[in-house]
């Protein structure tokens, strides 16, 4: 469960987003549910926060990944894992927790 979490977080790094349009997963509009909270949108405060979580990590996992050999170690991927999911957890309590 933790790979798939590291693995949208690299996806949803490397979106642009003329490619997330394209495929019908605005983040502006109604087609993408993301719980009580309602869609995000690109001007919410906890979707850029969480964007740049994810984009930092990615960054910091590619270094890894280079001083490891083109392999992170168990050690290193669980911990960019767990800090993937705390930057996640945050933005859906934050999201949960917005007025609608």
């Amino acid at each position: 469960m933790r790979r798939v979490f590291f693995l949208a977080g690299l996806i949803l790094a490397g979106m642009s987003p003329a490619i997330v349009s394209a495929q019908g997963l605005t983040f502006s509009g109604s087609t993408m549910a993301t719980g009580p909270a309602g869609p995000p949108s690109r001007t919410d405060r906890a979707f850029t926060l969480l964007r740049s979580q994810v984009i930092a990590l990615r960054q910091e996992a590619i270094e890894l990944q280079a001083l490891d050999g083109g392999t992170l170690t168990a050690e290193h991927r669980d911990a960019i894992q767990a800090r993937i999911d705390a930057a996640y957890e945050l933005y859906y309590r934050t999201r949960i927790n917005r007025p609608v």
